[in-house]
């Protein structure tokens, strides 16, 4: 829902600047901009027209070390099918992967909503609302077979596809392919590329969820464990997909994970050999990826792939009261000041989402926003053609911060979000912790983290929302309280 918010957002600038073009740009021609670090940030690939290929461009960066026996995204592929979320991918997605695409009938994962639908015969759309809703319980609590045959059966149902997604993520690399569904001879647009597989893998978590809850309901803790650290694994993996949006899909899988990580932890009763090697399991994890390497790429190539588009092609004709009828508009525009400027915000952005201490970060971050919406808004006010737009140059740089106000991404949200699962993680391996010392001392925590040290851990990590001190802990009658204090 995001996404396609944003994506029309984006569009809808184009909408803004259609009359603009079409004055000054009608009839087409040779591109203008010059190809170069500075401008386009990549010198290719170009296409016949001289325009770069930013999808292909991104694809062949992300592509670098991967084949088809390291790459998990081939074998997700295995597991979803060609149509997830009920649309094909296009043959050039198969191509990038370096498989044939897979038969359009196979045992691919299904969908809570399709097993509904296929298996259970449910068409209304409340009763199926009604019911997923009451199943996603199910994946955050102890459950058994007696609760509920249907679930069960959708889990039967998923075995073999679940099976194939735990091999998936014993893999090391996970490039999943930019691809647009492009009518012959257009020009797509890279912020219009699906990424469907990612999404589905939401379904993915919630069934090794659901299962390891049934496995903890029933006490077949191995078989929880198993299915808790994949979905762990599967959320670092999709974590390092080229967009933002997949940042969030990962976050959301290691909650699911983090969560019923919890849970596994406060039934299984562990002995400290299978506390020490859970540990390890979740210390050996891969690390997780930040969004300001998405910022860096991705994000910054769908403004310039936009660029691209509209030298080339310009947005349908439409004023939208951005033009008087007593405009009179003439010339052209030089596109290098605007590649220019979104490479600057997009380089101003990157660095303070680099940057480690969280105050810095807002504080790097809100004068960013609030430089770009100044220049926005003066370039709207200015309507596009007086002082500042008079010359080629200055119509190229109001437009570059035009879109880049309208295109960079909320980065303080999504910071928050990745800082959330971070220190989620970090309190979960202090669980664990927790776990072992208890298992030393006949059942017993420590009144103190810092007993904890230095057998169990060198140094109580600091909470990643308040540095000066660690996360809340509090020995309780039957247990312990532990939390951070959070945005």
């Amino acid at each position: 829902m995001l996404k396609k918010k944003r994506t029309w957002i984006i569009l809808g600038i184009f909408g803004l600047i259609a009359a603009w073009w079409f004055a000054f740009h009608a009839g087409g021609g040779d591109p203008l901009f010059t190809i170069g670090k500075e401008t386009t940030f990549v010198e290719g690939p170009v296409d016949k027209h001289g325009y770069i290929d930013y999808a292909t461009a991104l694809n062949q960066i992300l592509s670098k070390g991967v084949t088809p026996k390291n790459n998990a995204q081939v074998l997700l592929v295995k597991a979803i099918g060609p149509r997830p979320e009920g649309g094909e991918m296009p043959s050039e997605f198969y191509r990038w992967l370096g498989i044939d695409e897979p038969p359009k009938v196979g045992e691919y994962l299904l969908t809570q909503e399709n097993f509904l639908k296929t298996e259970l015969k449910v068409t209304d759309y409340n009763q199926i609302s009604a019911m997923t809703q009451e199943w996603s319980e199910n994946a955050e609590i102890p459950w058994t077979a007696n609760d509920s045959k249907e679930l069960v059966q959708w889990l039967k149902k998923n075995e073999k596809p679940l099976a194939v997604i735990a091999e998936a993520v014993k893999r090391t690399h996970l490039f999943n392919p930019l691809v647009a569904r492009a009518e012959k001879g257009e020009r797509s647009l890279l912020i219009g590329v699906l990424i469907p597989i990612p999404q589905i893998c939401r379904q993915v978590a919630q069934a090794l969820s659901t299962r390891a809850m049934l496995s903890i309901g029933e006490k077949r803790f191995g078989e929880a464990w198993q299915d808790l650290l994949t979905c762990h694994r599967l959320g670092r993996l999709v974590g390092r997909g080229a967009k933002l949006i997949e940042s969030l899909v990962r976050i959301a899988l290691e909650t699911m994970a983090t969560t019923g990580s919890q849970v596994y932890l406060t039934h299984a009763n562990l002995s400290r050999e299978q506390v020490q090697s859970h540990l390890k399991d979740l210390e050996s994890l891969q690390p997780m990826a930040s969004g300001a390497d998405k910022v860096h790429l991705a994000e910054r190539f769908m403004a310039l792939d936009a660029v691209m588009h509209m030298d080339q092609s310009g947005p349908e004709v439409m004023k939208m009261g951005l033009f008087s009828s007593s405009d009179s508009l003439t010339g052209n525009v030089d596109w290098d000041p605007a590649l220019r400027q979104i490479n600057h915000w997009y380089d101003q952005m990157v660095a303070a989402y680099r940057t480690k201490d969280r105050h810095a970060f807002a504080s790097k971050t809100a004068k960013i926003y609030k430089e770009i919406d100044d220049r926005r808004k003066d370039a709207v006010d200015r309507g596009l053609v007086t002082r500042m737009f008079t010359t080629r140059a200055g119509r190229g740089e109001g437009i570059g911060s035009i879109l880049a106000a309208l295109m960079l991404p909320a980065v303080d949200k999504i910071r928050d979000a990745e800082d959330r699962a971070s220190q989620e993680h970090q309190n979960l391996l202090l669980a664990f912790r927790l776990e072992m010392y208890r298992t030393d001392n006949d059942g017993q925590y420590p009144e103190k983290l810092t007993q904890l040290v230095p057998k169990y851990v060198k140094a109580i990590p600091p909470d990643i929302f308040d540095t000066s001190s660690p996360p809340i802990y509090r020995k309780t009658k039957n247990g312990y309280t532990l939390y951070s204090v959070g945005v």
